[in-house]
């Protein structure tokens, strides 16, 4: 008798679990939230060669995003755009230029930002900032001896970004994209594409 109810609880125990991963993953948002706008004068045409920076105030993440994480989205966005047939120059060339002629991405340097863009043959800059906002975990109890518990760590991962035209100094291009996972790679990856989808749309959403 022992041994059957080892085994019945055992049985539980595994038909426990596999719930706890369907209803964890339940609890995880995986559609994207968006919000652009593009110029109505913008024309992007698809062999377009464009640069891909982070933003220069990384403290406004709500989570104060680390530079080597933001520069990561920096590349996931670059790869993505890649992808799309875009021409993206390395992100490591435009970093040599801009610290050998003392550029930063401040305001008041537009005129050697749109210089850097003649030297480097690129159409647009765009400018990207990393922001996450860890959720509050919570605790599920799915027995009634409170024998199993699930802790959800996932967090809110989101991207904002504007594109300038390195021709005419304007922002042709603003997006502001969110969504939820627990692999930050993916959640960037998918981020990526609905605002390249976006800026390829040529119009509000």
């Amino acid at each position: 008798m022992k041994v059957l109810n080892s085994a019945v609880f055992c049985l539980l125990l595994i038909s426990t679990a596999a719930g706890c991963t369907s209803l964890q993953s339940a609890r995880i948002r995986q559609d994207v939230t968006i919000d652009t706008h593009v110029a109505s004068t913008t024309s992007l045409p698809s062999m377009a060669t464009l640069m891909v920076l982070t933003l220069p105030l990384e403290d406004l993440s709500l989570s104060k995003t680390t530079l080597t994480v933001n520069e990561a989205a920096a590349d996931i966005v670059s790869l993505e755009l890649l992808n799309g047939g875009f021409n993206v120059i390395d992100r490591a060339v435009v970093n040599d230029y801009m610290r050998l002629q003392g550029i930063g991405l401040r305001s008041g340097e537009l005129s050697k930002i749109l210089g850097m863009g003649e030297s480097l043959e690129a159409h647009y800059l765009i400018l990207t900032n990393l922001f996450e906002n860890l959720q509050a975990s919570h605790k599920i109890d799915f027995l009634p001896w409170n024998i199993l518990t699930s802790l959800d760590t996932s967090a809110n991962i989101g991207i904002s970004a504007r594109m300038i035209d390195l021709k005419r100094g304007e922002v042709v291009w603003v997006g502001i994209a969110t969504t939820q996972d627990q692999n930050f790679q993916t959640a960037i990856q998918r981020i990526a594409r609905e605002l390249i989808s976006s800026l390829q749309g040529g119009g509000d959403q």
